[in-house]
């Protein structure tokens, strides 16, 4: 954590100087100090982080192209006139075991274009797509299985 918080004040700064760099060392001890003391964080969870970083990264990759491509489904329904699109609302049941795990999922639902999850409830989910196209697969997608891979 030390070192992410000395990263993002040497970005801050602009430029790298002995008194920057001194002062981005206070400040930075004392952020994680803050941290470690008043938030809970610990050196495991630190290390928790790094070590599950690269399934994070992935997840985000992912995430990153199924916007992408789902917008490219909303640009084709906009721009094909003669389309009816048909809306539907999905209800499904998710084992995910953590809550964080399943907000992930919901917001990750949620910022793909023409998806919203409308509730979530002791793990039923309740999902509104605007075409038919975008609801397929939507009750076991791959969010929430690499999200189980990542609560392993």
């Amino acid at each position: 954590m030390f070192l992410i918080f000395l990263l993002v004040w040497v970005v801050l700064c602009g430029h790298v100087s002995v008194e920057t760099a001194v002062q981005g060392v206070l400040v930075s001890g004392l952020l994680t100090l803050f941290c470690y003391r008043v938030l809970g964080y610990s050196l495991s969870k630190d290390r928790f982080f790094l070590r599950h970083l690269g399934r994070e990264m992935r997840y985000f990759a992912y995430l990153v192209k199924e916007i992408v491509h789902a917008a490219l489904v909303i640009m084709r329904i906009i721009y094909t006139g003669g389309r009816e699109m048909e809306p539907r609302l999905i209800y499904f049941h998710n084992d995910l075991r953590t809550p964080a795990a399943s907000s992930i999922l919901a917001n990750s639902i949620t910022l793909t274009a023409g998806t919203i999850t409308v509730a979530i409830r002791g793990g039923q989910f309740c999902v509104h797509t605007l075409d038919r196209s975008l609801a397929e697969g939507i009750e076991d997608s791959s969010f929430a299985q690499r999200l189980r891979q990542m609560e392993e």
